[in-house]
């Protein structure tokens, strides 16, 4: 059955992914691993939900498609899972790269290899690949009506559907695109349901950076998928700094319902680096007892990489202090003047970022009934203000010269492809060990274990035979919702945190003119080398009333929030101050 002549008839609903690279390059942020495109398949295939052919994707039933963009020649890596596991994949094709001599997409013998196995299935993808808002007609004929004659002639198939280059529209490429084919795709996250355009229907971009637990997450948009533990999400605010029809949220809200009402909430605010996916015992602990759990997850996990390149990192040369303040005000706003009383968990800068609304704003003070710090930043304290001084020169000269970001994305997409080889494969010898710089045959777990420790950060390092936890908990991480690593934190807003730490939080641009007023308690877990940061935040917030705390020794923050012993002081502290 025909999309064309199925969509008036269309009744299921129907989640579908986009991927792009399948491969074993640990950079490149849009190549999947092929380990984790077997598993991400398993799970599908293990709740029961089919993986349907493009033409029955207006059929009855709910379903999961499988697309893939561009046509890279690494989709020939994953042509043994998809004959294994007996499931299609729609390739959308840019044509004038099918040729000859080409090295990393596809050329005409790799495509005469596609199309003798039956999973795999075809659509339009343009010509070249452009920005199609900005194509006047004669482009448009090109871009769409020429590829797809071409790609039906190279295929021998007819193709009824599209892909929007970028998932970039207006309603003139909308229409043009209506002449011709039958539904066409964005990558806008979420399901397609009866209701949704068919000609700007919903992908899920699948990453790199993508864990497990986020695609449970996405899977769970369906109701077949059951997760482990029932939460919500709610976009925060919204963007369309790439154009029309492109929306992405600024920040989500994962909102976890207890079982039981012991009352009381209790909100864990991230730093820029380390996501809350770490904390998911404390966040398992306080459900159980009956205490409600939120966690904001902020506009540094939410960037839409799947844009052109240059324009992502343009944005974020604009994202500084005052606009994540502005983010999270509209949280707390959201979450806390909802809520009769909350304690906050945070760590790292996340409690630089808490501190600076509260000493701007005194009305979440009757909200809030106390914070627990892990670890909070102020970076290098005691090394005197020369050293603020100085990270302020090196950010500035770095945005002076166009850089945008800090260079967090490559290293942390390392960790996490090996994160991923330990969650599946931790005994097996790694692909990796030459790539990371070391020699021998080291197996996953072993590999990711020497390349933490050996960065000899204070918030990287695991040690599997530690007391407090296991290598089943640092895997378990991997399968929560919420994220573990931030792929990109802007320069500016690091500049802005030390432009603030050198001034003891005092900021008339900012409006963090107030420090001494935040009066709330506070309890503190840190490890030996965060030992003068919380001596420092004393001395900038003496009103703060002093509360247990939970030293330890030298090990990463990863560590204290996988730790049994941290997940029970927080959750012991948090009951305390709820009373």
């Amino acid at each position: 059955m025909l999309l064309a002549a199925a969509a008036a008839a269309c009744y299921c609903d129907n989640i579908t992914f986009c991927y792009h690279k399948f491969g074993y390059t640990m950079e490149d942020i849009y190549s999947t691993l092929p380990e984790v495109f077997e598993w991400q398949v398993k799970y599908i295939k293990a709740n029961k939900v089919p993986i349907i052919h493009i033409n029955g994707f207006a059929g009855p039933g709910d379903n999961v498609l499988l697309t893939a963009d561009d046509g890279w020649k690494s989709t020939l890596n994953i042509l043994p899972v998809l004959d294994r596991e007996q499931v299609p994949l729609t390739m959308y094709l840019i044509a004038s790269v099918i040729h000859p001599g080409v090295k990393e997409y596809i050329n005409p013998g790799d495509l005469r290899v596609l199309l003798a196995d039956k999973w795999v299935e075809y659509g339009c993808h343009t010509n070249t690949h452009p920005v199609m808002t900005k194509l006047n007609d004669a482009q448009l004929k090109y871009e769409v009506n020429d590829s797809k004659a071409s790609l039906e002639e190279m295929t021998g198939t007819t193709l009824a559907t599209f892909a929007y280059p970028y998932g970039i529209l207006n309603k003139k490429v909308e229409n043009y695109i209506r002449q011709y084919f039958s539904a066409a795709f964005g990558v806008n996250d979420g399901i397609n349901t009866p209701k949704t355009n068919l000609y700007n229907l919903n992908r899920f971009v699948l990453y790199r950076n993508t864990t497990f637990g986020e695609f449970i997450g996405m899977c769970a948009s369906l109701k077949e998928f059951r997760s482990d533990e029932p939460y919500t999400v709610r976009d925060i605010g919204e963007s369309d700094e790439y154009g029309k029809r492109i929306l992405f949220p600024r920040v989500k809200y994962y909102k976890f319902k207890a079982k039981g009402d012991s009352g009381g909430n209790v909100l864990f605010v991230p730093n820029s680096y380390l996501g809350a996916g770490w904390n998911y015992k404390s966040v398992r602990k306080l459900l159980d007892s009956g205490t409600q759990c939120g966690v904001i997850v902020s506009r540094n996990n939410n960037i839409p990489f799947y844009r052109p390149e240059n324009n992502t990192m343009k944005v974020l040369q604009g994202w500084g202090m005052k606009t994540y303040m502005e983010d999270m005000v509209k949280a707390f706003d959201m979450i806390l003047l909802k809520e009769d009383k909350t304690v906050i968990v945070t760590w790292g800068d996340g409690f630089d970022l808490v501190m600076a609304v509260l000493s701007s704003t005194d009305k979440y003070n009757s909200r809030i009934r106390g914070i627990v710090a892990i670890n909070p930043s102020f970076p290098e304290a005691g090394s005197g203000d020369d050293v603020y001084k100085k990270n302020i020169d090196n950010y500035n000269k770095q945005l002076a010269a166009g850089e945008h970001a800090a260079e967090t994305l490559e290293y942390f997409l390392k960790i996490k492809t090996l994160s991923d080889m330990v969650v599946l494969e931790p005994d097996a010898i790694s692909k990796f060990t030459g790539k990371m710089g070391y020699k021998g045959n080291m197996t996953n777990k072993d590999l990711l274990e020497s390349v933490l420790n050996d960065e000899d950060h204070p918030d990287l390092g695991i040690d599997y035979g530690h007391s407090e936890y296991t290598l089943d908990d640092f895997k378990e991480a991997f399968m929560q919702p919420v994220p573990l690593f931030s792929m990109v934190v802007p320069i500016a807003y690091l500049r802005d945190l030390n432009d603030i730490w050198l001034n003891d939080f005092v900021s008339e641009e900012l409006g963090v003119v107030d420090a001494k007023s935040v009066t709330l308690p506070v309890s503190y877990i840190y490890s030996g080398s965060y030992a003068n940061a919380v001596k420092k935040s004393r001395e900038v917030f003496p009103g703060l009333k002093e509360g247990p705390e939970l030293p330890l020794q030298d090990i990463s923050t990863i560590e204290i929030m996988l730790s049994n012993n941290v997940s029970d002081f927080i959750s012991t502290e948090a009951a305390k101050m709820l009373k």
